[in-house]
């Protein structure tokens, strides 16, 4: 086995052959910032149309919660109502 030698494995005498590169990127697509307006836009729409449903939810929440004070003094002056008529039936 010491009679085989490996030797290193180099580069060839005189160097590589130059390679030869450009740099071409296509021109596709939208500009950046085309592409930031219409996110930008796009966030802006859903923020808009979130603050609109918010605004409806706590108009129909206090709609809500006005019928609900207002069945339950009704409810409230019913009762009393049977009450006073029961006492006076006592008496």
């Amino acid at each position: 086995m010491s009679s085989v030698r490996i030797g290193q494995d180099l580069p060839p005498e005189g160097g590589f052959a130059p390679i030869t590169y450009k740099k071409r990127l296509p021109k596709l697509g939208p500009p950046g910032w085309a592409i930031f307006l219409g996110v930008g836009l796009f966030m802006g729409a859903g923020i808009y149309k979130k603050t609109m449903d918010n605004r409806q939810f706590r108009s129909v929440f206090f709609i809500l919660l006005i019928l609900n004070f207002y069945y339950f003094y009704d409810s409230f002056y019913y009762s009393c109502f049977l009450f006073v008529e029961k006492m006076m039936k006592k008496n």
